[in-house]
């Protein structure tokens, strides 16, 4: 049976290095590449976490104080997620949450889908958008019952939950917080230049 492979990238200590790699063979991974020490294929969020890490230790050095940048790091934070949150709404377009909540007041209840596209079958629902070889499709949860196998659908499809906004107001939600994030930078400056001339 051909399985489909999983990518993991792992940042290991040196000493560590030559242990870890018999442990993967032990376990039977299969193909292993290594990269120049140092280097992260695709990680952004950990670089941007490192990047994150060193700004706080010259804001510290700077003096700046725990309460202005624990603000800071928060609206980060809000950002981060607020952008992680748009990249997985995006893959169901445009829509209104306030319709898909009067569908369930309905009696009717949207599920969330996606499967490998090459397994997508059409009576599962309605194909909303295809992206990196996945299918992304939305079904009436009273549907199911009629003509599908929905053990086939469960075995197949992974159920999602259901995004609170469309990438759009994610996004809003992003370029306000960003206006945050300009005034606990000014406070940090402010702070750091009052106490300059002292």
């Amino acid at each position: 049976m051909i399985t489909q492979m999983k990518k993991y990238t792992f940042l290991v200590f040196h000493r560590d290095y030559e242990p870890f790699l018999e442990q993967l063979r032990e376990l039977g991974v299969v193909h292993i590449t290594q990269k120049a020490a140092g280097l992260i294929e695709d990680d952004a969020d950990l670089q941007a976490a490192l990047q994150h890490e060193d700004e706080i230790r010259r804001l510290l050095k700077q003096g700046a104080p725990d309460q202005l940048i624990a603000e800071r790091n928060e609206v980060n934070e809000r950002i981060a997620a607020a952008q992680e949150a748009a990249k997985q709404a995006a893959v169901w377009g445009e829509f209104d949450a306030k319709r898909i909540a009067e569908l369930k007041e309905a009696g009717y209840t949207l599920r969330f889908y996606e499967c490998a596209s090459k397994s997508f079958q059409e009576e599962w629902g309605i194909k909303v958008s295809e992206k990196e070889g996945k299918t992304y499709f939305v079904n009436l949860d009273n549907s199911i019952s009629r003509n599908i196998d929905k053990s086939e659908l469960l075995d197949k499809a992974t159920e999602l939950p259901q995004p609170e906004k469309s990438a759009a107001q994610y996004m809003q939600e992003v370029e306000n917080l960003k206006g945050l994030l300009v005034a606990a930078n000014a406070r940090i400056e402010a702070w750091q230049l009052a106490n300059k001339e002292r």
